[in-house]
Formats: C-alpha cells, sequence, structure tokens
C-alpha cells in the first residue's frame, strides 16, 4: 500500500500523520494516546507497575509452554532463583531479562523496543528529524508527560 506524502514546511509528511493531529484531539483521553497507525492504552504509568506487568507476562509466555522455572534456567543461563525473583518481586537485570525473551522466542520483539521514534506533536516531530544524526545530547531537560 503506497504511503501518501503531504509537504509541510518543505518536509514531507505521512498521511496518517496529518490524520493523527486532526483525530487525536477527538479520540484522546487520559487513557489512550493515538500513534501513527495504532491505538495504544496506557494504564500502566510506574516503574515498579512496568516491571510487574513484564514479570507477568514472562511468567504466563512460560507457563503457555508448559516450560518449569528450572528448565527455562537450563534455556537462558539464567539462574532459576533469579527467575522466580522476577515474577514475585519484578528486580531483575537487563541482562537476565534479555537472555529470557530470547529463550522464549522474543528477540525480534526486543530488537524492536525503542527502535521508533515517539511524538505527540509536529514539533516534536520537526525536532527529532533534525536531532536524527546527533552524537550528543544537550543538558536541556524536558519533562516526558508519558
Amino acid at each position: 500500500m503506497p504511503i501518501i506524502n503531504f509537504v509541510f514546511q518543505e518536509k514531507s509528511v505521512p498521511l496518517y500523520e496529518i490524520l493523527y493531529y486532526a483525530l487525536r484531539p477527538i479520540l484522546a483521553t487520559n487513557e489512550y494516546y493515538i500513534m501513527p497507525n495504532l491505538l495504544y492504552q496506557f494504564g500502566v504509568e510506574d516503574v515498579n507497575e512496568l516491571m510487574g506487568l513484564l514479570a507477568e507476562n514472562l511468567k504466563k509466555r512460560r507457563l503457555e509452554r508448559g516450560i518449569s522455572r528450572k528448565a527455562l534456567s537450563e534455556m537462558s543461563g539464567v539462574p532459576s532463583s533469579s527467575i522466580a525473583h522476577f515474577e514475585q518481586k519484578h528486580a531483575i537485570s537487563l541482562h537476565s531479562y534479555v537472555a529470557l525473551a530470547r529463550s522464549l522466542g522474543y528477540t525480534q520483539q526486543i530488537k524492536s523496543l525503542m527502535q521508533a521514534p515517539i511524538y505527540e506533536t509536529m514539533e516534536e516531530l520537526l525536532e527529532i528529524t533534525r536531532n536524527k544524526n546527533r552524537k550528543r545530547g544537550r543538558n536541556a531537560f524536558k519533562e516526558n508527560p508519558r
């Protein structure tokens, strides 16, 4: 399916972005954010809640396949005590989490994490485009509402 582009401030802008900005005031609420081509529901905001969600999802995927903690430990190289600690206390190193996800076949999902920029306004999109090839950040801090 071809992407239709329009020219906005001397930049080519895909049609879905124009629709995104046109529909956002109608569909955006405190619980929903519209992103290009997708509608996401964000009910989880806190880091601890996110870690709990990751632990819950890992446990679900493990149990769906009928894999014990010991078997997952052997597959991933992560100690079974670390797996139990993650499932119960929601704490794990990034290295161990990636090893577990990889063992369950989620390598592509890990690779695609944070692959594309997220933006809400045309100004953010333009700033992302300007900064695409930056090697260093600036000392300016903008609070992220997400």
